[in-house]
């Protein structure tokens, strides 16, 4: 994949979009296991907004919470630069934090360098794990399912589109076989591959 910003744009706004749409459903499972993952206080979300800041420093997305913020600077194929973590860091408030969520191995090494405790750092397949951990624990809810159906979608697109772990095999990648859909040849073939690159 060669770098496009809309890809990276793409992915942040849909990250946002179902942890808004779980607070509205008023399921509080993934954003629980996003700041117990970051090592963060429980609090209450207040709302969740996309590419805020000014000119010289804009965050892809914010979720707020009672108490702090954390801001969101998103890769997927992009480069981090230490210069740009440093004008978002002078913009946002001393209690809030600056969450860098990318797969790029240099990027948590450039993070450990700047050696600042507001800074923080998940990659995409963490976020993949804990979207599925989220689809485990709301499965067999009912009243869950317009959701199930919702966060299943961004399992697939993450497994399209970014670097995730391999995390087994489903039915879909056996009906496959058997009745072909175009669509889902490319997260066949990385599932494939993720499985190869393990044996």
């Amino acid at each position: 994949l060669a770098y496009d910003p809309q890809i990276e744009d793409n992915t942040t706004k849909s990250l946002i979009n179902i942890l808004e749409f779980l607070q509205e459903v008023q399921s509080s499972v993934l954003i629980e296991l996003l700041l117990k993952k970051l090592g963060l206080p429980r609090r209450a979300v207040l709302s969740f907004a996309l590419q805020q800041g000014r000119e010289s420093s804009r965050p892809d997305a914010v979720i707020c919470l009672e108490g702090y913020s954390i801001f969101i600077e998103a890769k997927v194929k992009a480069d981090l630069y230490e210069d740009q973590l440093n004008r978002h860091l002078a913009h946002i408030n001393t209690r809030d934090y600056l969450l860098i969520i990318s797969n790029n191995k240099a990027d948590s090494i450039c993070l450990k360098q700047i050696k600042n405790n507001r800074l923080l750092f998940l990659t995409w397949a963490d976020i993949h794990k804990l979207c599925i951990e989220t689809l485990r624990q709301i499965k067999t809810d009912k009243k869950m399912a317009a959701v199930s159906h919702l966060l299943k979608h961004f399992v697939d697109y993450l497994e399209v589109v970014v670097m995730t772990e391999f995390s087994g095999f489903k039915d879909e990648d056996f009906d496959f076989w058997v009745d072909t859909n175009p669509y889902y040849v490319p997260i066949l073939k990385r599932k494939l591959k993720a499985f190869a690159e393990i044996i």
